[in-house]
């Protein structure tokens, strides 16, 4: 440490602790001690050249980013730099970088505004002075147990639509589990969030088994929920049938669903195929003539969610009514009427039937229950005031717990100032709203809102200022999940959306697990079609801002996902500047974090600088300490056939050129078909391992490999990266 002291106040510093008052020497050697215990934050001041920087210094990255983020509560860009530079040190300036060798802590570095030379430096100086003392008073009085900064419940919702946005099922149950220790959430509301989160990951035989469903299926439930049960048991019952048009086979197995889920068609729209197909078959259940109208709507909307539907649910109706003896049916009163029809499903409809009647408690039900599940002001409205006719009835509508919960839900519709679809959402954004606002109008729910079409969401995207651009990379997790089936198919034209995304991602400055996933994920995007050079290097200095916002050790197969990735695409760099630099950059940081690297990590190292041409350094050049047992860990692959499956090319082939450095008798195989085909087949029959990507991976492939592959050894693997499909294939 003393080597540390004597450079941090030597020639580069111009502040000479001997020349400060008492007061303020005695704080500096309170910093001084607290550096050399290694578990505490200190805080040392440097002047230089009319700039005054402070150097922070802590125990770990973890405790780094804590800090960042109460100094930029505490301090701000009023009187700092933090909001531009993020606490990063200049690794050009020789001080930096020198300081930066000498410790062993993480170090953060910001510079006091305004400079020396104008009116309110003083002032500045002296707040930010007496800002570092307040809070090392409440760092060093804080049980340690209690420093953490917990996430609040907005911004780990975010992180987890990031993480779906990416389909990563691993960064998905890091959110999961910090929403379980955050504390606002209550069991209720966590399972409400946990069913929407695998209905998302389409882990449908999870969902039906979780813990709470049989309780969820019996209370008034969000409609993104409801949604959600509907297509998980259309996929464990009836999808293979349908697929297949064994309509006979499909009608009669909706006939037999436990009784549960019964009642699973009534409530919201559907947003999906799956859902629309389940509420047409429960309605052909019923056998009323409210049943039958109710399937007329539903199947005159069908080709607004899959061109092509309508005329294949009409085949279905069509074997239905084959199948059933022409009885004549037994008449209806209209509230009866209406009723049947809000249990088939008909939600629109069933609201239109009771707002031509006279209010009654039944009809008033009907009413708010079915603009409940419709979730628009319109429909909020619409409902309200035919209540409003009948003040009695009102009152005893409020009077019943679940149709209060909807009548509040109603009120709340009606009386928010705020968005009320994405589009509105995004309008915000652009015309100058704050992170606090925007995440406060959020909805938990990512599916409760009209998405923009991709046309849409580009123009968007182009005509954002930098500002607003900043807003939309701290709190667009939500926003891209539920647009990720429009990313998906956009493929190499949304390659301007993807480079944008990544540049809102970086002047975001987030650190977190969703942000990490959703980064390779975009990558992935922005990569599908050539650059100019200066779009390839303005593409990675966007990635080498996330990357180093989010450099820990904890994350270094992150990273050398990332670095792998990179070099994996086409070069569009003439010159070769740019990719050496992006390169450099990555290698600084591992060596950094070099401890927590494997003898697979830097065998991942060396076989890009081999590629890039870009010297090894020496510190990786010492054989790695675990090497013999990670060539053990992958040794019973020795004369095996291993299959993978992943529409992430790069990642793919990364993963299988250092497979065969670990083990070069290993025969691998790679596939990214769309569906099935012949070569997909004899592979799924033949191989002794078959690795899938679910991650990356089309469900009508997912499901070929799984019927040919029958009860022969698969990997699933949950993220989207080298290192993950590397993990899933180490032994014990």
């Amino acid at each position: 440490m003393n080597d540390l002291i004597e450079e941090f106040f030597g020639p580069r510093n111009e502040l000479a602790p001997d020349r400060l008052g008492d007061s303020s020497r005695t704080q500096l050697n309170d910093w001084i001690r607290a550096l050399g215990t290694g578990t505490r934050t200190s805080f040392l001041p440097r002047s230089y050249r009319g700039q005054l920087f402070w150097y922070v210094f802590t125990p770990n990255d973890r405790r780094a980013n804590e800090i960042l983020e109460l100094l930029g509560a505490w301090i701000g860009p009023t009187y700092s730099d933090l909001a531009g530079n993020h606490g990063r040190l200049d690794l050009t300036d020789p001080f930096d970088s020198r300081i930066d060798a000498l410790s062993e802590l993480a170090v953060l570095r910001f510079e006091v505004l305004p400079r020396t030379g104008t009116p309110a430096a003083k002032e500045a100086k002296d707040y930010v002075r007496k800002a570092l003392i307040r809070l090392t008073g409440l760092l060093d009085n804080r049980p340690p147990s209690e420093f953490r900064l917990a996430k609040s419940t907005s911004e780990i919702l975010d992180d987890l639509g990031h993480a779906l946005s990416a389909r990563d099922r691993t960064a998905s149950e890091a959110s999961l589990n910090d929403l379980a220790t955050n504390g606002d959430l209550d069991a209720v509301n966590l399972s409400f969030v946990r069913l929407r989160t695998l209905a998302s990951l389409g882990d449908w035989n999870q969902l039906l088994a979780d813990r709470a469903i049989e309780d969820i299926l019996r209370m008034n439930r969000p409609p993104g929920v409801t949604r959600s049960i509907r297509r998980a048991v259309y996929h464990a019952f009836l999808a293979t049938l349908d697929s297949t048009e064994r309509d006979a086979e499909l009608l009669a197995t909706a006939g037999e669903l436990p009784q549960k889920y019964r009642s699973i068609g009534r409530g919201p729209t559907a947003n999906h195929r799956d859902e629309l197909v389940l509420q047409v078959l429960l309605a052909l259940q019923s056998g009323s003539p409210a049943g039958n109208t109710s399937v007329d709507h539903l199947v005159a909307g069908a080709d607004a969610l899959e061109i092509g539907l309508e005329a294949r649910l009409r085949r279905l109706v069509k074997t239905s009514a084959s199948t059933k003896q022409s009885t004549a049916p037994a008449p209806l009163d209209a509230a009866t009427a209406a009723a049947e029809l809000y249990d088939a499903g008909d939600t629109q409809g069933s609201l239109d039937a009771a707002l031509r009647l006279p209010v009654t408690f039944k009809t008033g039900r009907i009413a708010v229950s079915a603009a409940a599940d419709l979730a628009n002001e319109e429909s909020a409205r619409l409902a309200l005031n035919y209540v409003d006719h009948a003040p009695d009835i009102r009152k005893m509508l409020a009077g019943n717990r679940s149709i209060q919960r909807n009548l509040a839900e109603l009120e709340r519709l009606i009386s928010s100032e705020g968005p009320q679809d994405w589009s509105s959402w995004f309008d915000q954004i652009a015309n100058g709203a704050d992170v606090a606002t925007v995440s406060t109008t959020t909805p938990d729910d990512f599916e409760r809102w009209a998405t923009l079409t991709f046309a849409e969401l580009e123009r968007r995207l182009e005509a954002i200022s930098d500002d607003a651009l900043i807003v939309l990379g701290e709190t667009s997790g939500q926003f891209l999940a539920a647009h990720r089936e429009a990313l998906d198919k956009a493929a190499a034209a949304g390659v301007g959306v993807g480079r944008r995304l990544l540049e809102a991602l970086s002047v975001g400055g987030k650190c977190s697990n969703g942000i990490q996933a959703q980064t390779l994920n975009l990558i992935d995007l922005a990569f599908s079609s050539s650059f100019s050079a200066a779009e390839y290097a303005e593409i990675l200095e966007h990635i080498t801002e996330i990357r180093r916002t989010n450099s820990a050790p904890s994350t270094v197969d992150w990273q050398l996902d990332l670095l792998q990735l990179v070099t994996a695409y086409p070069n569009s760099d003439k010159n070769g500047g740019s990719l050496e630099q992006f390169v450099v950059s990555c290698l600084t940081d591992l060596i950094k974090h070099r401890h927590a690297l494997s003898f697979t990590s830097t065998s991942a190292i060396k076989m890009v600088c081999d590629e890039t041409r870009i010297d090894l350094p020496d510190i990786f050049k010492t054989p790695a300490p675990d090497e013999v047992d990670e060539l053990q860990a992958y040794a019973y692959l020795r004369g095996k056939t291993v299959a993978l499956y992943s529409l992430m090319e790069s990642a793919s082939t990364r993963a299988a050129q250092l497979l065969r450095q670990l083990v070069p008798d290993l025969d691998i195989r790679l596939f990214a078909d769309k569906v099935g085909s012949d070569p997909l087949a004899k592979a799924s029959e033949n191989a002794d391992l078959f690795v899938i990507v679910t991650a990356a991976a089309k469900h009508a492939a997912t499901e070929f490999i799984e019927t040919h592959r029958g009860a022969r050894p698969t990997i699933l693997v949950n993220s989207k990266g080298t290192s993950a499909i590397l993990r899933s294939l180490r032994g014990t």
